[in-house]
């Protein structure tokens, strides 16, 4: 569900992962929005950059932290509302747990 959750807050991220000088490093890149983060590995530790308009790590996790809060539903919590102009993921009733896609 978490994975689900970090596609719907960034539904353009591209997601690399890299291992090097025994430090891993996990890079999510949304080029239409010129944004990216990058989240490098310190022993237990995670260490989160970011940069671009967009911040995309905040957006996944503010999803994954408001799922928490709503008692970690799974999947089939999840509904879908489809209109002529959008479709809309939706999670219970709270606005944290609903992502809107316009359609142009």
């Amino acid at each position: 569900m978490p994975a689900f959750l970090a596609q719907l807050a960034a539904p353009g991220a591209q997601f690399v992962e890299t291992v090097g000088g025994g430090r891993e490093t996990a890079y999510l890149f949304d080029t239409s929005r010129e944004s990216f983060a990058a989240l490098t590995q310190d022993g237990p530790e995670w260490t989160v950059r970011q940069g671009g308009p967009v911040e995309i790590w905040d957006a996944i996790e503010g999803a994954v932290t408001a799922w928490q809060e709503s008692g970690e539903p799974d999947i089939r919590a999840v509904r879908l509302e489809v209109t002529p102009r959008s479709h809309a993921y939706v999670i219970g009733n709270q606005s944290t747990l609903r992502w809107e896609r316009r359609i142009d």
